[in-house]
């Protein structure tokens, strides 16, 4: 009985043997694995497309599959082998800018036609920037209503646009002839007994607001006016209430949204001049307790007026040409 068993272990491990052998020698016969394809895909993008002569373009890698090595091609004879390269165009014209990414498995080619355009101009937003006093003022007949917006102690519109967008102006008076029309004409008299509690120019307490417009060179912006009361105060109320404003919509801050005030500017671009005209469109706001816009109902957006205003620009500032009317 014991030699079977010894037989049998030795038999078993005989079978146990060559069934080893024969799968290692299948699996080395076996063709391996393809290796998946991480070949780059190249991609690429910038920080602005549109710009003025000498201003520089930062370029950003956006391609998958970990490029090791990058070849740049600006357009321009000018080339980089940086991931996120920066390049500095100094002329004019429409450039096209390719992107290799490449790594151990090959190399990926991105090519973006036309992709930076290359202005001689200076952008509108800069020509904007500065103190600019009102100097004439028509509405859409014609007629001069420059005399009208200066309601309050013959102060001027004067405005100053920052670089950063924001405003500070003495328009109070020319914000509620756009936004009320004939209507401001015609409560003139009782506005003037009441303007000057809210809009207080010789105190500097300036009515903010803010412009928005497009890069490059444009014909178009949007201004937003904040008509507000000093604080502690009601008198933006009471003037509402002039204009027969319902009780419901007596706010003490109301914004005043103009998209598609047309500019355009005289041959030396120290004239500016402002449409309001039938491609605006307004918004008129206020904010909750959160700071969203909430939709101000009290005057209807389609009644504010068409208008033109031409502006000078001065190299003082808003508060000494205030101080210098006093």
């Amino acid at each position: 009985m014991k030699i079977k068993i010894t037989k049998s272990i030795s038999l078993l491990f005989a079978l146990f043997t060559a069934f080893v052998i024969l799968f290692y020698a299948c699996k080395k016969d076996k063709p391996e694995e393809p290796t998946p394809d991480t070949t780059p895909v190249a991609d690429f993008t910038a920080d602005t497309t549109i710009i003025i002569a000498g201003d520089t373009v930062n370029f950003t890698d956006l391609s998958t599959n970990t490029p090791t090595s990058w070849s740049w091609d600006f357009g321009d004879v000018g080339t980089s082998s940086l991931q996120n390269p920066s390049h500095t165009y100094t002329t004019a014209g429409a450039y096209t800018v390719s992107l290799t990414a490449s790594n151990a498995y090959g190399s990926d080619l991105m090519i973006k036609n036309s992709y930076i355009t290359v202005s001689n101009q200076t952008p509108t937003k800069t020509l904007m920037e500065g103190v600019w006093e009102v100097t004439e003022a028509y509405d859409s007949s014609g007629t001069d209503i420059l005399d009208t917006l200066k309601v309050l102690k013959k102060i001027p519109p004067f405005f100053h646009l920052s670089s950063d967008g924001t405003v500070i102006s003495t328009a109070g008076p020319m914000i509620l002839y756009i936004v009320y029309n004939q209507t401001f004409l015609g409560k003139l008299s009782l506005i003037t007994s009441t303007i000057d509690q809210i809009f207080n120019y010789f105190g500097l307490n300036f009515n903010g607001a803010e412009f928005f417009i497009a890069t490059g060179v444009v014909d178009r912006f949007t201004l937003e006016m904040k008509l507000e009361g000093i604080a502690g105060t009601s008198t933006l109320k009471d003037i509402l209430t002039i204009f027969g404003i319902q009780l419901e919509f007596l706010e003490t801050v109301v914004y005043h949204k103009y998209k598609n005030v047309k500019v355009s500017f005289g041959s030396t671009n120290n004239v500016m001049v402002w449409e309001f005209d039938n491609q605006t469109i307004a918004e008129y706001n206020t904010k909750d307790q959160f700071g969203n816009y909430v939709i101000w109902k009290g005057w209807s957006i389609n009644k504010f007026s068409k208008c033109k205003f031409v502006l000078t620009k001065k190299t003082k500032s808003i508060q000494d040409l205030v101080n210098d009317l006093k």
